[in-house]
């Protein structure tokens, strides 16, 4: 299991984000905490596919996914270099 930080909780979440958004962050927190990147990787998939529904839908704003992508991703995507 992977025991790198993902997560950037220096950059503060968008005030408005649709719940089953929230509902897929806090599953990232979790596996997160566990170091399961495997499933971090996986419902960071999924999560992509509910935003782009959100923005489409007009309730995610594009500058608030790139907020959530910015605390979510980047530090994920600079893990997935280094495994």
């Amino acid at each position: 299991m992977n025991q790198l930080n993902f997560i950037d909780y220096n950059i503060s979440l968008p005030d408005k984000i649709p719940s089953n958004i929230l509902e897929q962050l806090g599953k990232l927190e979790h596996y997160n905490n566990e170091g399961d990147s495997v499933c971090y990787y996986d419902r960071w998939d999924d999560l992509i596919i509910l935003a782009k529904n959100a923005m489409v839908a007009g309730v995610l704003s594009k500058k608030d996914w790139e907020t959530i992508e910015k605390r979510f991703w980047y530090g994920a995507e600079m893990a997935l270099y280094m495994e």
